[in-house]
């Protein structure tokens, strides 16, 4: 860095790929997965998907990547038989089988964007008080003379959808599609029964 930016102090900048809430088991996890693709290792592990599945999986571990705000393993998948990307904090139980596998996957070109079947263009709009979070993760903002912030997103059409937009609470609305709004109420409507007294 110092190099390329023609600078002497080299305490200008630092990089920490850890989260906040990052733990100890975390921190083996990825040291485990490094040691098995350095090694050519097959591992093996229980995996929560987004479709809210659980599966087993045994695959061949070829990368670490650094994503967005999250660490994944892409590996060659042996019950898909495909290249897949499984984020690390929804891996449970690991194994570093003895089995080793000889393929050798240096030249794989990494696949960096995530494709979905089936996705919905949402827009939203969100209270000021969550700006800071509208202007990391959203482009092409809009706002109004009241301070209100809109942004228009292509979101995966399944139950990643609702999780996200609910993680901004009461500070956003869903404006349309119409489908995807109603959806959200009827949710709204479920979950407040769970609190009622």
């Amino acid at each position: 860095m110092s190099a390329i930016f023609k600078i002497k102090n080299t305490n200008w900048i630092e990089v920490d790929f850890t989260n906040w809430q990052r733990s100890k088991e975390y921190d083996e996890l990825f040291n485990d997965i490094k040691s098995a693709i350095i090694d050519k290792n097959i591992i093996s592990f229980n995996y929560f998907s987004s479709n809210e599945k659980e599966t087993s999986r045994e695959v061949k571990p070829i990368r670490l990547l650094f994503k967005g705000w999250d660490w994944y393993v892409y590996a060659f998948c042996l019950l898909r038989k495909e290249f897949r990307y499984f984020k690390l904090s929804r891996i449970r139980d690991l194994k570093i089988l003895d089995e080793n596998f000889e393929d050798s996957y240096e030249d794989v070109v990494l696949i960096k964007e995530m494709e979905y079947k089936d996705t919905v263009r949402v827009k939203l709009k969100f209270d000021r008080k969550v700006a800071f979070r509208v202007y990391d993760e959203m482009g092409d903002i809009k706002e109004d003379e009241n301070g209100n912030l809109y942004a228009e997103i292509e979101l995966p059409n399944d139950y990643n959808l609702y999780n996200y937009i609910f993680s901004f609470g009461e500070s956003v609305e869903v404006l349309a599609p119409i489908e995807i709004r109603n959806k959200i109420r009827d949710k709204i409507n479920k979950m407040s029964k769970k609190y009622i007294i």
